[in-house]
């Protein structure tokens, strides 16, 4: 090792040509870097919607769900699976063991599972595969709203197109992956049955629906070869518009008598049927979810949305207004500066301090040490394909202050040694090997220190992961440019003294002396009474432990600067997604009463609870709805989220009689980990289960801190059933199968 410092401290060249280098490279990825919300990270979750059109739950359950649900127990690596059955959509969540050997094989198995399922109903639409990441998360939401709001079709065709010509305009930039819509309806041609003329002219509805199937086709009919060239075959038979279907013919005859779909329905150009109702700040909207692509960087994606926006507006009509809200790149944007500004405040800081305290030669020389360290840090990002995002800016952030501290032991030993008189070269290598070790071991036990967050399991580890990461890092980084830079930096500058002596004159300024002197005196009478002193030391460290253990909480991600509100609601089975809208426009009245600094915007849907894509206990049906409450940022308003929530919690206690169940929460920061409890009840009998339930609340009621006790049971809705009279029926020459199909 003495060789090494001697040949690095001897060749300065060598050393400011791998100075520069480092610095360049840093520099180049600093400005060339992706930067994100959120490292990327797949959540171990995969989920499997599957559509079952007019089922109940019981039979989703029954046909759908427990199919699905049993050929995915075959499968190894699989740690959990939750199935949730409601009217005709089942939802099946899998968590695949986060400790597996090969996930991806795990994955893979459970799409291969999925595929050989057969059985399932014919009715049915095929299961729909979705493996939740990172990568799915949206970076901005936009919302275009009608002022006057939508009272007809034809406004919401109106809005449609808007939505459609800003999506295509996003849908062009580089960096945007893909556009997820909300609020948008599919345009169809809705055909109303008259049954009076039905009967009339004796025509059954399958006869309809026969006719429409079999018209409403393009079909290629392959190639025919002639001398003059080549020519598809193509017969054309869709109908483009209400005219078209209207002229569909059901049934014709030699006397030229024929009846159309016309004579016997009425036709509509409309929309399908609402399923969800997107509004924005209490007006219907659509909805449009930006997603970047996996490399692209959040804040140019997201400043190049806002300017496409900003050119959309110049075509938007007066009594149109847009919305953006949920900008992840904001974020981003403000854990940046903060690195930043402690990059430069802790710099200038250090320099000062290391000025006051120790001379103009050795703040030199140490500083340099951090733009060093971070530099190194930069590249191997780079180099590991590791994101600037939010948890690597924290590391950094953490980081920043230790990374002078072995500089200045190293330092301040060479220039003890230039003190006593010592040949500079001497100096140096002497300096510097003497406290080698002691170093090494000061950054090895703050690495030890950081080192376990590496290995943390789960969706929580994977997120802190790249935290740790860059901390060691960067210390590692610190200790290689003091036990090898520093020496040669000191060696070059102290080459320019002549007299050395003036070196130990400056590296001590008149302000340190004063506090040496007092602090010599401090020591010596702590020393003189070293019994005392220990006694004195044991009983504050156990005071200190007594204290934490009764009065400090653990939280890991404190909520602190939350600024996204959700009100979470359920109706009574049953409930139309029209009337869940209205239940839910008494609650928006409320949040339209916060103060303009308060409030930003807020987003409502009735049909779903939903906080964001990777949801995997997404709800779906008409009795569910969900409220999503932006707040302006945290500094910029007096009262808390928590504050703000309490007084909608309030306010909306006249309101919550019209819901089965009504959740107030916060959108938690840090990586998804689910409710902070959650008690599984398992059993065959729902009304056993339903009651057992019941006790668990009243008992987790009587527990302080806890509150919004909900519980995931579904009510089935009313059913009109319908029983066969086999005898009648086979009088009548008709099946139960004739019945169900007509």
């Amino acid at each position: 090792m003495r060789r090494i410092i001697r040949y690095f401290a001897e060749q300065p060249l060598l050393v400011n040509i791998i100075s520069i280098a480092i610095l360049i490279s840093g520099l180049l990825f600093m400005f060339t870097a992706k930067r994100e919300a959120f490292p990327k990270v797949d959540f171990d979750w995969v989920v499997i919607l599957t559509v079952y059109p007019g089922a109940t739950a019981e039979d989703v359950e029954k046909y759908v769900t427990i199919p699905i649900e049993t050929k995915m127990k075959e499968i190894d690596g699989i740690e959990e699976i939750h199935g949730n059955s409601l009217e005709a959509r089942s939802s099946i969540a899998i968590k695949v063991d986060p400790d597996a050997r090969d996930k991806e094989k795990t994955i893979s198995d459970i799409r291969d599972a999925l595929d050989k399922v057969t059985d399932l109903p014919e009715d049915a639409e095929d299961p729909e595969f979705i493996e939740l990441n990172t990568a799915s998360t949206p970076v901005l939401e936009v919302s275009i709203i009608n002022k006057d709001g939508i009272k007809s079709d034809k406004d919401e065709f109106e809005l449609r197109r808007y939505a459609k010509i800003l999506e295509d305009r996003l849908l062009e930039l580089p960096t945007v992956g893909k556009i997820d819509k909300k609020g948008y309806r599919d345009r169809e041609m809705i055909v109303e049955i008259v049954p009076e003329k039905l009967q009339f002219l004796h025509v059954a509805i399958n006869e309809v629906i026969n006719a429409l199937a079999k018209k409403n086709i393009n079909f290629p009919g392959g190639v025919i070869k002639t001398n003059r060239g080549e020519f598809l075959i193509r017969t054309i038979g869709e109908v483009q518009n209400t005219d078209d279907i209207g002229k569909v013919l059901i049934r014709a005859n030699d006397t030229g008598y024929w009846v159309r779909v016309g004579d016997v329905a009425k036709i509509k150009d409309s929309f399908a049927e609402e399923t969800i109702i997107n509004k924005t700040l209490g007006e219907k909207s659509i909805t449009l979810t930006v997603v970047k692509k996996e490399s692209a960087d959040i804040i140019k994606t997201v400043d190049q949305v806002n300017g496409e926006i900003e050119n959309f507006k110049k075509i938007l009509p007066s009594n149109y207004t847009i919305s953006e809200f949920n900008d992840l790149s904001y974020y981003v944007k403000r854990r940046l500066n903060v690195l930043i500004n402690n990059g430069i405040v802790g710099f200038l800081l250090v320099c000062v301090t290391l000025f006051i305290t120790l001379g103009w030669r050795i703040a030199i020389v140490t500083a340099l040490g951090i733009p060093f360290a971070m530099f190194i840090t930069f590249i191997w990002m780079g180099y590991v394909d590791l994101s600037i995002n939010l948890m690597s800016m924290f590391g950094l952030i953490l980081v920043l202050g230790m990374l002078v501290d072995d500089a200045i032991v190293v330092s301040e030993n060479i220039y003890r040694h230039i003190e006593e008189g010592k040949k500079l070269k001497d100096a140096v290598l002497q300096g510097t090997m003497e406290v080698i070790a002691p170093v090494a071991g000061t950054v090895l036990t703050t690495i030890i220190a950081f080192a376990p967050l590496m290995f943390m399991k789960g969706i929580m580890g994977k997120f802190m992961w790249s935290l740790p990461a860059v901390v060691i890092v960067a210390l590692t980084a610190s200790w290689l440019e003091c036990m090898f830079i520093l020496p040669s930096h000191i060696y070059e500058l102290e080459k320019l003294n002549k007299i050395h002596k003036d070196s130990s004159i400056d590296k001590e300024s008149k302000i340190f002396r004063k506090i040496n002197d007092r602090y010599r005196n401090m020591l010596s009478f702590v020393l003189s009474r070293k019994y005392i002193a220990i006694v004195i030391i044991t009983v504050f460290f156990i005071g200190s432990l007594v204290f934490a253990s009764k009065f400090m909480k653990l939280i890991l991600f404190p909520q602190g600067g939350v600024e996204v509100l959700t009100i979470k609601a359920e109706a009574a089975t049953g409930t139309t997604v029209q009337d869940m809208t209205k239940k839910l426009s008494l609650i928006e009245k409320v949040i339209m009463e916060l103060p303009k600094g308060e409030l930003d915007t807020f987003t409502t849907k009735a049909g779903i609870i939903q906080e964001n894509p990777n949801d995997p206990y997404a709800k779906h049906g008409a009795n569910y709805g969900i409220i999503m409450v932006y707040l302006t940022p945290f500094n910029q308003r007096e009262r808390s989220a928590n504050e703000i929530l309490d007084t909608i919690r309030e306010k909306s206690n006249i309101y919550v009689k019209e819901f089965k169940k009504v959740e107030f929460s916060m959108v938690k920061t840090g990586p998804p980990v689910g409710k902070a409890v959650n008690i599984s009840i398992k059993g065959d009998d729902f009304a056993v289960l339903k009651e057992l339930s019941e006790q668990f609340k009243k008992y987790l009621v009587t527990i302080n801190g806890l509150k919004d006790i909900q519980d995931d049971y579904e009510e089935y809705k009313n059913e009109l059933r319908i029983f066969v009279k086999e005898e009648r029926a086979a009088q009548a020459g008709i099946t139960v199968f004739d019945i169900v199909d007509r």
